[in-house]
């Protein structure tokens, strides 16, 4: 491999092992963002169910019980979101046999109570009650740490994953000129290029009568490009088919 540069000692490798590419072992990472009544936890709970017994991770007082009478699924109600929240729940779904994981919303695991943003907060305020500067940027760095672990928990995770997000929200006139204005979702409220995190990344938006969701990121030939009006569970079988999970 070359001369060793002068004054740099040798290291001991890490014993690498080369294997052959095979789809195999594979779940869905999807998420799904949108503003307050987009479709989005209805949607996911919907694409959920066609992969098999669902378990919804519910951040939001238990809302989501309001679809039980259009699909069957469990779910566990958090009023925290540490990261050891997150992994009882995932360590729960797994070991009581669902196939599917919902997350609603993981826009509380970035700023909600116990979150990343919580951390820094907590911190800051350690610094303080020391006599200290808040170490902001030290602080933000020992918070995104946690963040991390919480992504590798859903990477690792043997089981399928979806996950909404809040959307930052702005309005825009309808060109109708019929509906006034209407909410348009922005970026997710989550750290900057958590949809590089997932194989599909959805946005979804209420057009009035109808609900769309377009791919902003995916991995899946199939479904770039795709806009959806009033999304079904059924249509995301070719993104299934591409995983070789039908």
């Amino acid at each position: 491999m070359g001369q060793i540069a002068k004054g740099q000692q040798p290291k001991t490798l890490p014993d690498l092992q080369i294997v052959k590419a095979k789809k195999e072992n594979l779940f869905v990472r999807m998420g799904i963002c949108g503003p307050a009544g987009s479709g989005k936890s209805y949607t996911a709970i919907e694409i959920a169910t066609e992969l098999g017994r669902t378990l919804v991770i519910d951040t939001e007082f238990g809302s989501t019980r309001h679809y039980a009478d259009s699909f069957d699924f469990d779910i566990i109600t958090l009023d925290e979101f540490t990261t050891q929240h997150l992994q009882a729940a995932f360590l729960a779904a797994h070991e009581n046999g669902y196939q599917c994981v919902v997350v609603d919303s993981f826009s509380h695991f970035w700023n909600g109570l116990g979150g990343v943003h919580d951390i820094v907060d907590d911190l800051n305020r350690q610094d303080i009650a020391k006599g200290k500067t808040p170490n902001t940027m030290l602080n933000w760095g020992t918070a995104k740490m946690e963040y991390r672990y919480q992504i590798e928990l859903i990477q690792r995770c043997p089981l399928h994953v979806i996950c909404t997000f809040r959307s930052a929200t702005d309005y825009e006139k309808d060109a109708s000129g019929k509906r006034g204005f209407q909410v348009v979702g922005l970026k997710p409220v989550h750290n900057d290029g958590i949809d590089y995190e997932f194989d599909a990344f959805a946005m979804m938006q209420n057009l009035g009568q109808d609900v769309q969701l377009s791919f902003s990121k995916t991995r899946c030939e199939s479904l770039q490009g795709k806009i959806y009006r009033n999304p079904k569970g059924a249509d995301f079988h070719d993104y299934f088919k591409w995983l070789n999970l039908i």
